[in-house]
């Protein structure tokens, strides 16, 4: 691997790292009020066949 090579891959392994980083940090500290906990995967009804 010559110079130019290892330095564009640290490069794009810190960038790489940096949005992770703040991809998750953000995917944290959000909040909602929702939360699913239980669903029926066949509900009676009349769509029968159709879910």
């Amino acid at each position: 691997m010559t110079k130019n090579q290892g330095l564009l891959l640290g490069i794009a392994l810190t960038l790489l790292f940096t949005g992770i980083a703040l991809a998750t940090s953000t995917t944290i500290s959000a909040t909602s009020d929702v939360i699913i906990y239980a669903f029926d995967q066949k509900p009676a009804g009349s769509d029968d066949g159709n879910e």
